[in-house]
């Protein structure tokens, strides 16, 4: 009951891209049962996501050598930028928060909804 439950809570977490909290659930749940592949692979996933997050790395070769027919899932993340509402008052705006480097990545967000070409054809 209690493997179940912390699985099923760190897949959840992991939905809601709550990525620290999902590592910590599976871990507990990995310790409980280390032999669980499910386990240990969900516990990667979070893990993978989490590092993204945070530093922004990614791994896309396989799908950018073709390798790989759909585009791999990743972490969103968001460096050193912010919205907020311009001091103009038309809106709101993406600004920097500190000086941003040539070819620094500034923000990665999934798509909502994809469709392929194949689906038209």
């Amino acid at each position: 009951g209690h493997l179940k439950t912390l699985y099923r809570k760190g897949r959840a977490l992991l939905g809601l891209r709550r990525y620290g909290a999902a590592c910590e659930c599976l871990k507990k749940a990995y310790k409980t049962s280390p032999g669980q592949r499910e386990i240990q692979a969900a516990l990667g996933q979070a893990k993978t996501f989490y590092a993204q997050s945070l530093n922004g790395k990614y791994d896309i070769s396989d799908y950018l050598l073709g390798r790989g027919s759909t585009p791999p899932e990743v972490a969103d993340f968001v460096g050193s930028v912010e919205i907020k509402m311009t001091e103009d008052g038309r809106g709101r705006g993406l600004y920097a928060t500190r000086k941003i480097k040539t070819g620094q990545l500034l923000l990665v967000s999934n798509a909502v909804a994809v469709v392929y070409d194949s689906v038209f054809a």
